[in-house]
């Protein structure tokens, strides 16, 4: 019991300390007299004599700053002061999240999800998850109270950590709190509300949102987003693109190169290739990718087509490439599965039983088994077969 109790108490103390409503002050860091006014006031006030920088004076343009979404002129104007305290720290947090800039793991808000404050919506934003003690009424309740610009700011952002934490319904809300506020949809809301159609399972409606992203003018840079998330769709329901949909992916594809959407938009394109059977020209691309998630997902995507789709020779000649690589990426199950599947009905025995019988796959046990066993007998060997099948009622 006294370990116990122990435990409990070190848990308590290694949790950060909530900040206050109170404390971060935030609905005051603008006052009701026009921005141009009060940035003007706290400009002229921001040296005293000598030239010395007024150190509270600066906290308090940054604070305007940051309110106002002017993230990167905020972080300028802490750049100038010398103060390392932690209301400085808690407004360059909420400067890079109002710029979307990177925020560092263990800023002030970080493991503050649980508090019953303001504080609560700006950790979740930081750490872009919904944690398991997230007090989500008083991150609601945060959001609702911010100015209407940074409401659209945030909506789309917080509406999907959301939608994968679960909350649907708070999800939901939010949209509706940007759909007040905005004359109409901007492709970002658009967005959000297709995310919270797929999680509701409604997928025509996730469709006819996502296609009028990608077909907006005002897209950018939602769009290539949204045609990446299309495409997927596609994907697992196993559709094809339309000619429309693949000429945006190779346009986005060349578009974006060299910047952070590069990866995605190479592997969207490549995707949207596989599903319309030209097999070579989105292998190629694949293998220009550089090694990492991205690469790894394009490469599944493109097997299971490749197994289901293409014909033997295509089939094979990737295949083998694919094993003969000095950095194989990394199948899922599935797609392990998909491949053996095909090797047997090709006759290549030893391959399809290497692919069924990875030691990673944990899951399918059943059905590579059976491969196994159908690979076993194609090497003539039934008694290995008869003991794959040992345990398959």
């Amino acid at each position: 019991l006294k370990d116990v109790l122990n435990s409990e108490v070190l848990q308590v103390e290694s949790n950060a300390v909530c900040i206050s409503t109170t404390e971060l002050g935030f609905s005051d860091w603008s006052t009701a007299e026009p921005f141009v006014t009060q940035v003007s006031s706290l400009r002229t006030a921001l040296y005293q004599e000598f030239d010395t920088l007024d150190e509270e004076k600066a906290l308090e343009l940054a604070k305007l700053y940051a309110f106002h979404g002017f993230g990167t002129e905020a972080l300028a104007i802490l750049g100038l002061s010398q103060m390392s305290t932690g209301e400085a720290e808690r407004i360059e947090a909420i400067a890079r999240l109002v710029d979307e800039k990177p925020v560092q793991t263990s800023n002030p808000f970080s493991g503050l999800q649980r508090c019953d404050s303001d504080a609560a919506l700006w950790a979740v934003l930081s750490e872009k998850k919904l944690a398991s003690d997230a007090d989500v009424e008083a991150i609601e309740q945060a959001y609702a109270g911010l100015p209407d610009h940074l409401r659209r700011r945030f909506g789309t952002r917080l509406s999907q950590i959301l939608v994968e934490g679960h909350e649907l319904e708070a999800a939901r809300r939010v949209i509706r709190s940007v759909d007040r506020i905005e004359k109409s949809n901007s492709p970002s809301t658009t967005r959000a509300k297709a995310i919270v159609a797929a999680a509701e399972g409604d997928h025509t409606r996730e469709e006819e949102l996502l296609t009028e992203v990608v077909t907006s003018t005002e897209a950018t840079p939602e769009a290539p987003v949204a045609l990446a998330r299309l495409v997927e769709k596609r994907w697992t329901e196993r559709q094809s693109v339309s000619a429309q949909e693949l000429e945006l992916a190779a346009s986005y594809a060349v578009e974006y190169r060299r910047s952070d959407l590069d990866p995605m938009m190479a592997r969207t394109y490549a995707i949207a290739l596989s599903l319309s059977q030209d097999f070579d020209p989105a292998f190629d691309i694949i293998l220009e990718l550089a090694n990492g998630r991205d690469r790894n997902r394009a490469f599944n995507r493109h097997l299971h087509l490749l197994s289901e789709r293409s014909d033997d020779v295509t089939f094979l000649r990737q295949t083998f490439h694919l094993m003969q690589m000095s950095k194989t990426p990394a199948l899922t199950t599935g797609t392990a599965i998909a491949l053996a599947d095909r090797l047997t009905m090709l006759g290549f025995a030893d391959q399809s039983f290497a692919l069924a019988n990875r030691a990673e796959d944990q899951t399918h046990r059943a059905e590579r088994a059976r491969l196994r066993a159908r690979a076993a007998l194609m090497s003539g060997r039934p008694h290995q077969a008869l003991l794959e099948l040992a345990e398959d009622d």
